[in-house]
């Protein structure tokens, strides 16, 4: 009896270290734009922590601002991944907790992995941060994979689907048997209103992000703001009515490319803008503030992310509110690529980066209660033995 006790305690242990150290961050490595969107999709759904690789350089970069005490997961593309054997090199990092799964399409393969999800939406070439708020899976639907997508349909309890903007009329038709709710005005801005007005219904939306649809960025990926579409330069009148007749008080532009955009929203709209173009560089100097570009991939038929155009202004427009202190240089355009570092003399904070450690204080705390639980269990057994023994 004594010894099933010490095993059944020992299997508790064991369990419980096991569970904790399962995967805690997920790395997206593949060229396609597709497998990026699903995997940091399917990291948020899990309550995960989550980055994405944008070029074959950046592989080593992206380590450098990675926690080592982080249990990592890559998911990497089967056909187009941008660094070959990144568990290696993830190794040879100082990750002492690595593994690595390679996807056909992570948008059907990981799918699988969440079985509890019961809530879809079918798009066919956009994406946004409603479906992270009502726990949605989205499907990135095409007449070549529309057949693997209803039969997973098939296969769950479907609470509710949303098909959203344009799809293929065969697409749509199929899909009508579970009841859809449709999105499609014939508008790219007008069906983004639409879908900002649903997740005003779950969320807040006194605060969103600007953006023009076109990356993919880590904070547009987090689902916390709603994302509003807006011009390069202007703001499509839709987009300024709504914004004016909403409770929109904050945008963010996500971007230096729409950082020209920042004071017409300013102007045309009456909320305060705040522009995010830059990052804190993974490798710090010591007495000097580098920035880098931003982790930003496309959405286009080409794999190759673009670079980025990094504009720092002495004095920025007084209408505009910059996410950077003011920068002691003169003004000047500065080409930093993803994951490149450029030195600027004084400080210049772009992003706010705050990697919570508390899924790692919560393992640690799991392990330390099994841990004292175990001995405890077995320290009584013992003695009871031991006193049995005696008489």
């Amino acid at each position: 009896m004594k010894k099933k006790l010490i095993i059944l305690v020992l299997s508790f242990m064991l369990f419980t270290l096991t569970f904790v150290s399962a995967e805690n961050y997920i790395v997206s490595n593949s060229a396609n734009w597709k497998d990026v969107y699903s995997s940091l999709m399917y990291a948020n759904l899990r309550g995960i922590e989550s980055d994405f690789l944008v070029s074959q350089g950046h592989g080593p970069i992206l380590l450098e601002g990675i926690d080592k005490a982080y249990n990592l997961l890559i998911i990497s593309s089967k056909d187009t991944p941008l660094v070959f054997d990144y568990l290696s090199l993830a190794e040879e990092k100082g990750f002492s907790s690595v593994e690595e799964i390679q996807v056909s399409s992570a948008n059907l393969d990981l799918i699988n992995k969440l079985r509890y999800i019961e809530n879809f939406i079918v798009v066919e070439d956009s994406y946004g941060s409603y479906a992270l708020e009502t726990d949605s899976w989205v499907f990135l639907a095409d007449k070549t994979n529309i057949d693997y997508i209803e039969s997973i349909l098939d296969s769950r309890n479907v609470n509710n689907l949303l098909l959203y903007g344009y799809l293929d009329s065969e697409i749509t038709e199929r899909l009508l048997k579970y009841n859809p709710e449709i999105i499609d005005t014939g508008d790219k801005f007008q069906n983004n209103i639409e879908i900002v007005k649903k997740y005003g219904e779950v969320g807040s939306i006194s605060q969103v992000i600007l953006g023009n649809g076109e990356f993919i960025e880590k904070e547009i990926m987090q689902g916390k703001n709603a994302l509003l579409f807006t011009g390069s330069e202007n703001v499509p009148t839709k987009i300024a009515d709504y914004i004016k007749s909403s409770d929109i008080e904050i945008g963010v532009l996500i971007g230096n490319e729409l950082i020209g955009a920042a004071t017409n929203i300013r102007q045309s709209t009456g909320i305060n803008v705040q522009v995010k173009f830059a990052r804190s560089a993974r490798e710090r100097t010591s007495g000097v503030s580098p920035v880098e570009g931003l982790d930003l991939i496309y959405i286009s038929s080409s794999p190759e992310p673009k670079k980025q155009k990094i504009v720092i202004q002495e004095e920025p427009p007084e209408t505009v509110e910059y996410t950077t202190t003011e920068v002691t240089t003169k003004s000047t355009d500065i080409q930093i690529p993803p994951g490149n570092k450029q030195i600027i003399t004084g400080e210049a904070i772009s992003e706010q980066e705050s990697n919570s450690k508390n899924s790692l204080l919560f393992s640690s705390l799991i392990i330390g209660i099994a841990i004292i639980i175990g001995f405890v269990v077995l320290a009584f057994i013992l003695k009871k033995s031991n006193h049995y023994e005696q008489y």
